[in-house]
């Protein structure tokens, strides 16, 4: 919108919400990573790793986090490591997605999952970090990126992003970034093949 010279424009801009009442914001946020690393590794694998508090996720609690290399978790089993991601919500699998940076990755020998715990109880903290990884169409070390969630036992979801290499890819040209009910019928899609994230950047869903 081009405003004339000393004029005045007054817009309204509305909280897009999805049907569960979640909010979005972004902004600048220190990355906090995660310090046990998980024997999880390689190209289209998938494992499970216990919340060590009951995790409340659009009307339900869960005490178990399934992971993909493919960078995303979900709250429900993975029979798969779904590399080819899509838009959400939708109720094909994979459901159930908190969704950092889901696209075709790799987490080779010089990438790690990593998850720790931090806070008192009432208010404590699940993170899950993917460091280092990089996309499965690049086999050099030129387009790794570090990013990964975080579980507030209040039922605040973080999506943060440390380093990413500066490319489309690695900035989510081939991504798929939100969150997703179990049964897929409800979600907040951040993004979908943009490039639209950058490092020292956290996404918030409340």
């Amino acid at each position: 919108v081009t405003v004339p010279t000393a004029s005045a424009l007054s817009t309204a801009v509305t909280s897009r919400k999805d049907a569960a009442g979640h909010t979005c914001s972004a902004g600048p946020a220190a990355f906090q990573s995660g310090s046990t690393k998980l024997s999880l590794t390689g190209d289209d694998a998938i494992g499970s790793v216990a919340i060590p508090f009951k995790f409340p996720y659009f009307g339900s609690n869960f005490s178990t986090l399934y992971l993909s290399t493919n960078g995303f978790a979900s709250v429900t089993s993975l029979s798969s490591s779904y590399f080819a991601n899509g838009t959400i919500p939708t109720t094909t699998a994979p459901n159930g997605g908190l969704m950092p940076f889901w696209d075709d990755l790799v987490v080779d020998s010089n990438a790690g999952i990593y998850t720790a715990t931090t806070g008192t109880t009432g208010n404590r903290s699940f993170i899950v970090e993917w460091r280092n990884v990089r996309p499965y169409a690049q086999s050099s070390s030129s387009e790794r990126m570090t990013f990964g969630l975080i579980l507030r036992e209040t039922g605040e979801i973080v999506l943060q992003y440390g380093s990413l290499a500066d490319t489309p890819a690695a900035r989510g040209s081939g991504a798929t970034v939100g969150i997703e009910k179990r049964d897929g019928k409800d979600g907040f899609q951040y993004s979908y093949g943009q490039a639209a994230l950058s490092g020292g950047w956290a996404i918030r869903f409340r």
